[in-house]
């Protein structure tokens, strides 16, 4: 396999960055001032204030962030797909206009 490009690789590290930027924000941001409560993981928590008060919280889930990035590569790998595709076809287009040149040399060597 050849090693990635330079464009593909800074993808890649474009990529890498912003998964690492939204972990941390994701994990810093869902703090809810709740006291000696430390599982954060059900999403609909009452946290008691200093004064006794009961709030509700809808925590985001730590995972949402990460989950909605699209992969870096999937442009790059669209348009490689449609430049094979267009391979593909331009071959198939090739043999196609040969066979109807063999065909017209046929016609003309019957008559």
């Amino acid at each position: 396999m050849p090693p990635p490009s330079r464009r593909r690789r800074r993808l890649m590290a474009a990529h890498y960055n912003a998964i690492v930027t939204t972990r941390m924000i994701s994990s810093t941001h869902n703090t809810t001032n709740n006291n000696n409560n430390n599982n954060n993981n059900n999403n609909n928590k009452k946290s008691y204030g200093d004064d006794g008060s009961v709030e509700e919280s809808k925590e985001k889930m730590h995972g949402a962030l990460r989950v909605s990035l699209p992969s870096p590569l999937a442009n790059y790998n669209r348009k490689r797909r449609k430049g094979m595709l267009f391979k593909k076809w331009a071959i198939q287009e090739r043999l196609r206009q040969q066979q109807q040149q063999q065909e017209r040399q046929e016609r003309q060597e019957r008559q």
